[in-house]
């Protein structure tokens, strides 16, 4: 018996589109590390490339071999999450089936793994700046400026974006729109985002990195502080406005106890100290080239984040006390003529000193320079008997207010001129024996015979005379009944001519009696 049958090829599912496919992803943690070649893939995203369209075509299984996706054994469990299982790039078989003629095809694609971009350069940097004379913790940052670190050489790399939070920097959303002049919005510290993509790969990395604004060295102790020293002969004149200063000696006052804070220099112009050129060589002897005064600048560098801070002083040149050379005439008034006697020193005063007013000074008296400059054993000024004749005491001065000082020579001579004695009278209206007097009734009488431009005064003991202390009234009531002695200082612009006594003397009214009632008669014939 002779009977026909149909041979029938069935097509192969057409595997062109998958067939060496590179399926791509970027490295991740999900294995607990982004750098190690391994990567979760879903295989099964694969699955519609494959078929292709094709009419009855499904996908069997993914398999880690050739032999396992011919024999269709051992296919990848959860092709889902695939992890690769060798690092970097892995080959994946895929068998195809059609579902009418159950004839099969397998593929091969390629696992690839990219690498992220590396961070580690960036990851948890400080981005430091220094803070402004505001003192608020906001400063200005050119982000760009750390591209080229976060980037470290890497081929492909380049930075998307700056962002302020992580989500945004992972969504590549809001992203920084001025980088190169971004203030930060929290004072002192804040943490900003970068996002590096792989041009090629499309993979990226974020990475968080510090802004710190740290605060300027405080010059508040410092700032137009007046540094005052009196002239001096440093220079061969005391009277120059020029004198050494040493500026290194307020340079504890400036820190301030400032932790890390150290003075750099002392400068003579603003634009030296911000620049940091130019410092003064020797500070600690340092002579102004300004009379009376000048700005100095200093700068004050934190050690540990370099930020300066620039300030000025004044440089105060104060001047000496303006003295001359006095002499000091007194007469030997005391009833022995040997050229010793009281002396009021301060007499002197406004002779030995050449401009000012005395109230503004101190003075104090020595029998030597040296106790003078010391201001040591300092004499009584107001009773003080020399002990030779001329007598050469050394005067100091000192300015109340800036308490400079200077030394100068008051010479003591004793002259033994002499007037004569005066009296000068007036009636007692009352018989109690005293009176008011005017005293410069007798100037005249006093004053006959003597050189003129002499003044007179009168005090009610010797010692009074001589010191010049206790002048009377011109107008003076005697104070011991009937007589009573004084004393007469006749001098020449302080320079005694003599002294010589007066006395006193109130005359008695005459004393009679008359009748209550008197009677007279006239003879009108």
């Amino acid at each position: 018996m002779v009977t026909s049958f149909n041979l029938i090829v069935n097509p192969i599912p057409t595997i062109d589109t998958i067939q060496d496919f590179n399926f791509e992803v970027c490295d991740d943690d999900s294995d607990g590390d982004d750098r190690n070649g391994i990567a979760t893939f879903n295989l099964t995203s694969l699955e519609s490339t494959a078929i292709n369209g094709q009419t009855n075509v499904v996908v069997i299984g993914f398999y880690e071999n050739l032999s396992d996706a011919q024999a269709n054994t051992n296919p990848i469990l959860n092709p889902a999450t695939y992890n690769n299982t060798t690092a970097n790039s892995q080959t994946i078989f895929i068998r195809l089936n059609n579902t009418q003629t159950n004839c099969f095809a397998t593929a091969s694609f390629n696992l690839i793994v990219n690498p992220l971009p590396i961070v580690d350069a960036i990851q948890d940097f400080s981005f430091e700046v220094c803070d402004g004379d505001d003192r608020d913790g906001i400063a200005t940052f050119n982000l760009t400026n750390i591209e080229g670190t976060a980037i470290n050489g890497q081929a492909n790399v380049v930075v998307v974006g700056f962002f302020e939070n992580l989500s945004d920097a992972q969504a590549n959303t809001n992203p920084i729109a001025n980088p190169g002049s971004y203030t930060n919005t929290t004072a002192n510290s804040q943490i900003i985002y970068i996002r590096l993509n792989n041009s090629q790969t499309n993979c990226f990395t974020t990475a968080s990195f510090n802004l710190i604004v740290n605060p300027l060295p405080i010059v508040d102790a410092i700032q137009d502080l007046n540094f005052e020293v009196c002239d001096d002969d440093s220079d061969g004149d005391d009277r120059n406005g020029i004198t050494t200063f040493n500026l290194t000696s307020i340079e504890s006052t400036a820190i301030n106890g400032q932790a890390n804070v150290v003075v750099v220099g002392f400068y003579e112009t603003l634009s030296d100290a911000q620049a940091n050129t130019n410092a003064i060589i020797n500070p600690g002897n340092y002579n102004n080239t300004t009379t009376n005064s000048q700005i100095i600048y200093i700068r004050l560098n934190n050690s540990q984040t370099n930020c300066f801070n620039v300030t000025s002083f004044n440089l105060i040149v104060n001047p000496l006390p303006d003295l001359v050379n006095s002499t000091l005439k007194q007469c030997d008034e005391d009833g022995n003529p040997d050229g010793f006697t009281i002396y009021n020193l301060n007499q002197a005063n406004p002779d030995v000193l050449n401009s000012g007013n005395t109230s503004d000074f101190t003075f104090s008296y020595h029998l030597n320079n040296a106790d003078a400059i010391a201001n040591t054993n300092s004499l009584n000024a107001g009773n003080f008997t020399n002990t030779i004749n001329p007598q050469t005491l050394f005067v100091r001065v000192e300015n109340n207010t800036t308490t400079c000082t200077k030394v100068a020579q008051v010479t003591l001579e004793v002259t033994a001129t002499d007037i004569g004695d005066a009296q000068l009278e007036t009636c007692d209206e009352d018989n109690d024996g005293f009176a008011e007097f005017t005293l410069n009734d007798a100037n005249e009488s006093i004053l006959q015979n003597l050189p003129p431009n002499l003044t007179v005064a009168y005090y009610a003991n010797l010692q009074d005379a001589q010191l010049e202390t206790n002048q009377l009234p011109d107008n003076f009531t005697n104070t011991i009944a009937n007589t009573q002695n004084i004393f007469i200082r006749v001098e020449n612009l302080n320079e005694c001519f003599g002294i010589s006594n007066m006395d006193l003397v109130v005359l008695p009214s005459p004393d009679f009696d008359l009748e209550d009632s008197f009677l007279i008669c006239v003879d009108t014939n």
